[in-house]
C-alpha cells in the first residue's frame, strides 16, 4: 500500500492526540495499522506510543501541562497586542 500523505512525527503530535491513541489501543482495542491510517503516523510509532504511555506516564502529563501553558501564554499575548 502506497501513502497518499506524508508522514507525522512525534514532536508534531499534541499531546491530546497521543492520549487518544493510546486510549484507542488500550481501551477500544483498535489496531496499530488502523490507528496509524487514522492519524497518518507509522504503526511503529502508535507502538511506541502506548509503551511509552505504559512506562512513563507521567510524560504524558508533563506534555500536556506544557501544552495548556503554551496555549494561555499565546493567548496572553495575542490579547495584550
Amino acid at each position: 500500500m502506497t501513502r497518499n500523505f506524508k508522514k507525522r512525527h512525534r514532536k508534531e503530535l499534541p499531546a491530546e492526540i497521543r492520549t487518544e491513541i493510546v486510549r484507542l489501543y488500550t481501551e477500544e482495542h483498535m489496531h496499530q495499522r488502523n490507528i496509524a491510517e487514522l492519524y497518518k503516523i507509522s504503526k511503529a510509532l502508535v507502538g511506541r506510543l502506548v509503551r511509552e504511555s505504559i512506562i512513563q506516564p507521567e510524560k504524558q502529563l508533563k506534555l500536556l501541562i506544557k501544552e495548556q501553558r503554551t496555549r494561555e501564554t499565546r493567548k496572553a499575548i495575542k490579547e495584550a497586542a
